[in-house]
């Protein structure tokens, strides 16, 4: 065996054939199990404890992440995400990564400017953070966990999923139309929720960081 894995000259020193066949041996090894770290051929059951790793889990965007290949994206981004952690930019990736699409307005982007160091997060209708109240809040909890913390953040929802999230947000609470199409709630705890159909486009927005009831 040691002549047919090493040069005649090796093969003949007694030290090499042995290493020779060792060296056989472990190219027999499967490596899929040990390169980890290749997110995209790693075994789908060592996800999980790599999502922990890389300190993505729960509202970070683990908890949003409901396949392999949404996990195996996540792991991919983890890093790059943390490198901006604390920044407006952050915050829309996140959102993007789980899987929200919402587009982010900055206080010096709106007219007129609104309050200093502040940001508005658009969430597009549709999609279950628009229409149901428990992914709404999600949503909120996984920006706060990538915004700035000194920054103060609202929420807006495009009109078209708006009854079915106020109704559902508010239960008995009393809504009210006024003026030119406004309408305003009380369906969460330290919060107001406020909207405007001028112009046709409806948005519903939440101000500060309360918690649906």
């Amino acid at each position: 065996m040691a002549d047919q894995l090493a040069p005649d000259v090796l093969a003949l020193d007694p030290r090499f054939g042995p290493l020779a066949e060792v060296t056989q041996r472990l190219e027999a090894i499967p490596l899929d199990g040990l390169l980890t770290y290749l997110i995209d051929t790693a075994p789908a059951a060592y996800l999980p404890a790599l999502v922990q790793q890389f300190h993505i889990a729960g509202l970070e965007g683990g908890s949003f992440a409901t396949t392999d290949a949404e996990r195996r994206r996540l792991i991919r981004d983890a890093i790059a995400l943390h490198k901006k952690k604390g920044t407006p930019w952050a915050a829309k990736q996140a959102l993007a990564l789980a899987g929200i699409e919402a587009g982010l307005v900055e206080w010096w982007q709106q007219t007129p400017a609104g309050a200093p160091f502040t940001f508005t997060v658009d969430i597009a209708a549709g999609q279950p953070a628009a229409r149901d109240p428990v992914a709404f809040e999600a949503a909120q909890r996984h920006v706060d966990e990538w915004k700035p913390v000194s920054r103060h953040a609202s929420y807006r929802i495009a009109a078209a999923a708006l009854a079915a999230t106020a109704i559902a947000a508010c239960g008995t609470a009393h809504m009210q139309w006024h003026g030119a199409g406004e309408l305003l709630a009380q369906p969460l705890r330290g919060a107001s929720v406020h909207t405007s159909a001028a112009a046709g486009h409806g948005f519903l927005l939440m101000a500060g960081s309360g918690t649906l009831q």
